[in-house]
């Protein structure tokens, strides 16, 4: 039985017809065959067809982008050369569809990842690390990995135009810009005057892999490769949130915490803060450790700084570090148990402590998140094969925050 995704017939993602690897531009059949291989896909003609899609970006194909730019001024970046005349419309299918889709889906998985890890994540962080995991910076690193470049050396590191062609597998790319006797074009037409860069190309080329691989393989295996590839970097939490008042913020994530909790409702966000201890405090650079604590005596966090304000500032800023990138639980699966279903599912759901998790009919837990359960399930004409169930959880959202920006 397999699944609609793993079907042989399906149709390409493209803007036009799949091209013929004929041109002289066109990596070579070996290169591309490397490529597949690291998407673990194999080296069909139909997917070096496909492949060379991914590679090609729509300004390729641009009728602004057929004249060179070359520099104004000394020193100045120019684009790769043009060649002559304007490429062959069958050579010209761009990764525009597919990478509209690889981007969805990246965007899918990052945020799922990160809600799922740190369930007390407030939505401004969350943004902010899915740019981070799967954006433009992160694709480009990503297709460096993968052995995929600009023409003219530009992935080696340097300048567009003065490296070496073989400088990984090129990204079939182009600056456009309107031409300098069409002033008014950007008007006419809605096109920005703005020149791309080869950022952008080697962005959507990645995007674009990331959607063929859904697209042969489907949602599991797309979301291993993004997570092999994204989600498995390493990412500075705490430099993507900043607090005006973090001693404000604080009192009302605790207050919410502990009222959720079933304390009252009247101490819930009282916050004292105590000398820990002083150095110098007479001296022109004394310092002071401040350590914050509930009413009931738990101690939250501590911070140091020139003066007492500034312990306090930093002591609530490491409490809201602790609090919003606290790390979920690992999910363990129950064991089997001869219940009924419906039993079963919600036996799973306590067991799983807020994380979605799916079951069959014997009660074996299947997954943690959403686009795991589809891995597991069995697909036959279009419908389940037997009888599965997901209960999902609720991913933050609720936060009372006034004070992040």
């Amino acid at each position: 039985m397999l699944s609609p995704l793993s079907r042989p017939a399906r149709r390409l993602l493209s803007t036009a017809s799949a091209p013929p690897v004929t041109r002289s531009d066109v990596p070579a059949p070996s290169a591309l065959a490397a490529l597949l291989a690291r998407l673990s896909l194999p080296a069909t003609p139909a997917n070096q067809r496909a492949a060379l899609m991914c590679l090609t970006h729509p300004s390729y194909a641009s009728p602004l982008a057929v004249r060179p730019v070359f520099p104004t001024k000394p020193g100045a970046l120019s684009s790769p050369p043009s060649p002559a005349a304007p490429p062959a419309e069958t050579d010209t299918a761009s990764n525009a569809l597919l990478a509209v889709l690889g981007n969805s889906l990246l965007g899918l998985f990052a945020a799922e990842h990160l809600a799922a890890t740190f369930p007390h994540m407030p939505t401004t962080a969350l943004k902010a690390a899915v740019t981070s995991l799967v954006g433009p910076a992160a694709c480009v690193s990503v297709a460096r990995e993968l052995g995929v470049g600009v023409q003219g050396g530009a992935d080696a590191g340097l300048a567009v135009g003065r490296g070496s062609n073989s400088a990984g597998i090129p990204v079939r790319w182009r600056r456009v810009r309107p031409p300098r006797d069409e002033d008014r074009a950007p008007r006419e037409t809605g096109r920005s005057t703005t020149a791309g860069t080869w950022e952008e190309g080697v962005a959507s080329a990645t995007r674009a892999l990331v959607g063929l691989v859904y697209q042969e393989k489907g949602l599991p295996a797309a979301r291993d490769f993004a997570h092999a590839h994204f989600l498995s970097r390493h990412l500075d939490l705490a430099a993507l949130l900043r607090i005006r008042n973090p001693k404000h913020v604080l009192s009302h994530v605790i207050a919410k915490h502990l009222v959720d909790a079933g304390a009252a409702a009247a101490d819930a966000g009282r916050i004292e803060a105590r000398v820990l201890a002083t150095s110098a405090p007479s001296s022109p650079t004394p310092l002071f450790s401040i350590g914050l604590f509930l009413p009931s005596g738990l101690k939250l966090a501590e911070g140091s700084g020139a003066s007492k304000s500034m312990a306090e500032h930093r002591a609530a800023v490491n409490a809201l570090h602790s609090i919003f990138f606290a790390r979920a639980e690992p999910h363990t699966a129950p064991a089997p148990a001869p219940a009924p279903f419906a039993a079963d599912v919600a036996a799973l759901d306590a067991a799983a402590d807020g994380a979605g998790a799916s079951a069959d009919a014997d009660g074996q837990a299947r997954a943690r998140l959403p686009t795991e359960a589809h891995g597991q399930w069995v697909f036959s004409e279009g419908a389940l094969g037997e009888a599965r169930g997901y209960r999902g959880s609720g991913w933050g959202g609720d936060e009372p925050l006034h004070g992040l920006r």
